[in-house]
């Protein structure tokens, strides 16, 4: 079992580390470097000793463009800022420290596994938009600095089209498609990241489905309670946002506890009260002008302390 995780461990560092960074002097040194000579084990070497060193500046660039990507997206409630947001609003349900204490081997080398595969997505792709904008400042120089203004779009295309990049094993190619390659790279491989993001932290993911089941094996990951307040049309349930609900036990309002609304899509959350409504009975009530209805619950230790709502129309 050492052998198996210390290979593990290898291949996760080689993920992180090593595999960005020979993808990274791939794209750039013979860019920079012409005609030099990139054997592979030379690259792996490299590769290894550049690769600690460079991971925690491109790291750090890399979460600089994620937080604006989502600050500007946030706006439009788009897939990226989506699924941070459930990442967020799912951890406050679960003591995922807890959780991680009764992993076993296997299920945190998966973990692990899973988030060093988001950040080989995260930085490669951050290293092709580099490369992309490096080839446009490039592409632009060079474009300049002809001898001869162009005068006809047909010499524009020709000139632009002239300028090329010098790729791995000294092959060339016209600057402006490896522009557009490169571009469409980054956005398969960012891409890739926030679907594997939200297959490790999202609603249906893997850290929520391990503090699922564990909390009902043994009682003790869940934080809070939370449920969904929704309303039947055409025999679907769709969640309803903005409703306002309270939490009571014992029919005593929790102290402390304000009114909470419910997000976008119609789930409320009353954090750290699990442990206070174990084995007595709670219930959460809508409070709106527009909606009402109200939720029983008594909870054990291992109950997951989800609560439906079913919302009717006031007269």
């Amino acid at each position: 079992m050492g052998a198996i995780g210390a290979s593990s461990f290898a291949f996760r560092d080689f993920l992180k580390y090593i595999l960005p960074t020979v993808i990274a002097l791939c794209l750039f040194v013979p860019m920079f470097v012409p005609g030099s000579q990139l054997e592979v084990d030379k690259l792996i070497f490299v590769g290894i000793v550049m690769g600690y060193i460079v991971y925690s500046p491109i790291s750090m660039i890399s979460n600089f463009i994620q937080r604006k990507l989502i600050r500007w997206e946030q706006l439009s409630l788009s897939k990226k800022s989506s699924v941070v947001m459930v990442r967020e609003w799912w951890s406050g349900n679960w003591d995922y420290n807890a959780l991680w204490s009764i992993l076993d081997k296997d299920e945190r080398e998966y973990l692990y596994l899973t988030l060093s595969y988001i950040e080989l997505y995260q930085i490669t792709g951050i290293y092709f938009l580099i490369y992309s904008l490096v080839n446009y400042v490039y592409l632009i120089y060079y474009w300049l600095r002809q001898v001869a203004p162009p005068t006809q779009i047909k010499e524009v295309v020709d000139q632009i089209f002239s300028i090329q990049t010098m790729m791995f094993v000294n092959w060339r190619m016209p600057t402006l498609l490896v522009i557009g390659f490169a571009l469409i790279l980054t956005y398969f491989l960012l891409n890739n990241s926030i679907i594997m993001y939200g297959a490790l932290f999202g609603e249906y993911g893997s850290y929520v489905s391990f503090a699922k089941r564990y909390h009902k094996e043994k009682g003790g990951i869940a934080l809070s309670v939370w449920g969904t307040v929704y309303q039947v049309v055409e025999n679907k349930k769709r969640g309803i946002p903005n409703v306002q609900v309270r939490i009571y036990k014992d029919n005593k309002l929790i102290d402390g506890e304000k009114l909470v609304s419910t997000n976008a899509k119609g789930y409320f959350q009353f954090k750290d009260l699990f442990a206070i409504c174990i084995n007595s009975y709670c219930k959460v009530i809508i409070t709106s002008d527009e909606w009402q209805g109200e939720g029983i619950f008594k909870f054990d230790e291992k109950t997951i302390p989800f609560i439906s709502i079913e919302a009717k129309a006031k007269d």
